[in-house]
């Protein structure tokens, strides 16, 4: 049985990746979709769209690197058992495909 303490998957150290590098990208790509793929920032995109075709492009598999708007926190989801969940946002996040 795998220890989950230790269990790393790609996109968890690309998470972490982004963690790290998050003052500069904020400095450098405030607002802008990034593509964090090998530990590093490979592209940068006006909307998620374009970041995730950007990706596909660059053939990066999209399941292991992370996507992410710079400098707006990701909306916290809550699911509720019934019906929709409850989403939290913050900033001005839209849904993801947004232009």
């Amino acid at each position: 049985m795998a220890d989950i303490k230790t269990f790393t998957h790609p996109f968890t150290e690309q998470v972490k990746a982004y963690h790290r590098l998050r003052e500069e990208l904020e400095s450098a790509y405030l607002g802008r979709w990034v593509i964090i793929s090998d530990l590093q920032c490979v592209g940068d995109y006006g909307s998620f769209r374009e970041a995730l075709t950007g990706a596909e492009d660059m053939g990066i598999d999209v399941l292991n690197c992370y996507i992410r708007q710079v400098g707006v926190e990701p909306p916290i989801i809550i699911p509720t058992g019934l019906g929709p969940p409850i989403i939290i946002s913050y900033g001005r996040q839209g849904e993801p495909g947004d232009s």
